[in-house]
């Protein structure tokens, strides 16, 4: 069974090394769904302490999941999470959902 999310991205193929990215602020209230969970992830992962605690929340919010990958993308997969540079890509709206597509190399690390 194909989730619904899958759907709307199953028709866009990124050339090059670029990679379409979902942005996900990790500064908001994330209380639904995806984001929530991810937040959890990087709160986790990344600090010992809770992201609020921080004043470096701006660079907290280059972030986001990788929803379609070009053929010459070698680092990355659907569905990774990964920050970006603060520049980085090309701002497109999908369902009045912010994403960018940006260039390979523009991603600065990969949270597994």
């Amino acid at each position: 069974m194909v989730k619904t999310s899958e759907i709307k991205y199953e028709r866009i193929i990124p050339i090059l090394d670029r990679i379409l990215i979902e942005v996900v602020n990790l500064t908001g209230d994330a209380k639904d769904g995806e984001q929530h969970k991810l937040r959890e992830i990087a709160n986790k992962k990344i600090l010992d302490q809770k992201i609020e605690d921080f004043e470096i929340t701006k660079a907290m919010n280059n972030c986001g999941i990788v929803r379609a990958a070009s053929v010459d993308a070698r680092w990355v997969n659907n569905g990774d999470f990964i920050f970006f540079g603060k520049y980085a890509g090309n701002e497109i709206m999908i369902e009045s959902q912010p994403h960018l597509m940006i260039r390979e190399s523009d991603v600065l690390f990969i949270l597994k």
